[in-house]
C-alpha cells in the first residue's frame, strides 16, 4: 500500500494531513521517525532523571539525543525542519532547567506554547476567522508553498514540514505573490471566498474550538503538576508525553473527519 502513495500524500503531516483525501494517523505525526524524534528527547530526560534522581546526566543524555536526530537527517540527506523545531524546543527546556537546577523546568516552555496556542485559537473564533480553518485554506491555496515546492519530492517535503511549523509557509507566501506579469500563471490571493460558506465557517469553528480544548486539558493536568515542582516530575513527564504528539494524531485525524466529512458522505458507495 505504501508503494501506491505519491510523495505528497507521504508528507502531508501536521496541519498539511487536513488537506488530505485520505488520512493516516501516523502519517500524519511524521511517520515512525517523526514519533521517535519528537517524543525520544523528552522520553530519556525523564527516564534519566527518575533512574539517577541527578538533573545533569537527564540533560547531557537528552541534549545529546536530540542533536544525534539532527545529525541523521543531514547524514542521510533528509529535511531537517521538523528535527530543528524538535531540537529547539528542548534546548529551551534544557537550557531552563540547567539555569534553575529544577528538573520540572524542563517542561516550562512547553507550557508557554500551550498557552499562546489556546489565546490565539481562542481568540480567532471569537472574531471569526477560526485558526484551523485559515491554516487549512491557506494550505489549500498553495500560499503555504512556494513553486520550487513542486521540482522534486525531496524539496517538496521539505516545504510541507516547513508549512506544518506555520511561519515558514507564511512567509514563502508572500514571496510568491509577486509574480511576474509577462507570465500566464495568476498571482496568488489570500483566501477569503470560504468565510462566505455557513457550513464550512461552523465546521472550521468547532474544529478551532477542539484545538482550544486540546491545549487546555494540556494545562489544567500539567500545569499543578509543574508548580508541584520537582516531586511531580515523573508524573508531569508522563503527561507530557501522552498528551503531547499522541493527543495532537487524535485531534488532527477527529478535525480531518470534520472538516472533511462532506466529501466523505458524498463518497460512491461500493
Amino acid at each position: 500500500m505504501e508503494s501506491e502513495r505519491s510523495p505528497q500524500e507521504n508528507t502531508a503531516r501536521g496541519v498539511k494531513s487536513l488537506t488530505a483525501q485520505d488520512f493516516d494517523m501516523l502519517d500524519s505525526v511524521g511517520g515512525v521517525r517523526g514519533l521517535v524524534e519528537a517524543i525520544a528527547p523528552g522520553l530519556i530526560y525523564l527516564v534519566v532523571y527518575v533512574t539517577t534522581g541527578n538533573l545533569t546526566p537527564a540533560l547531557i543524555s537528552s541534549l545529546s539525543v536530540a542533536v544525534l536526530l539532527v545529525v541523521l537527517r543531514l547524514i542521510q540527506r533528509t529535511p531537517v525542519t521538523m528535527a530543528f523545531s524538535g531540537i529547539f524546543g528542548v534546548a529551551i527546556g534544557l537550557f531552563v532547567a540547567w539555569r534553575s537546577g529544577d528538573a520540572s523546568d524542563f517542561y516550562v516552555w512547553g507550557l508557554l506554547v500551550n498557552i499562546a496556542y489556546l489565546v490565539v485559537l481562542a481568540l480567532s473564533n471569537v472574531v471569526k476567522w477560526p485558526g484551523v480553518g485559515v491554516m487549512v485554506e491557506i494550505l489549500q491555496s498553495g500560499l503555504g508553498a512556494t513553486s520550487s515546492s513542486k521540482e522534486s519530492p525531496a524539496e517538496d517535503a521539505s516545504t510541507n514540514s516547513a508549512a506544518i511549523e506555520g511561519a515558514e509557509g507564511l512567509e514563502a507566501a508572500q514571496s510568491s505573490k509577486i509574480s511576474d506579469e509577462s507570465t500566464d500563471q495568476p498571482a496568488l490571493v489570500w483566501p477569503t471566498a470560504w468565510r462566505k460558506d455557513a457550513d464550512l465557517m461552523h465546521r472550521y469553528t468547532v474544529v478551532t474550538w477542539i484545538w482550544v480544548a486540546m491545549f487546555a486539558a494540556r494545562l489544567i493536568v500539567q500545569g499543578p503538576l509543574y508548580l508541584a515542582g520537582e516531586s511531580a516530575v515523573a508524573a508531569l513527564g508522563t503527561a507530557r508525553l501522552i498528551m503531547g504528539l499522541p493527543l495532537f494524531a487524535l485531534v488532527l485525524w477527529l478535525s480531518w473527519r470534520i472538516i472533511r466529512q462532506p466529501a466523505v458522505s458524498a463518497a460512491p458507495q461500493d
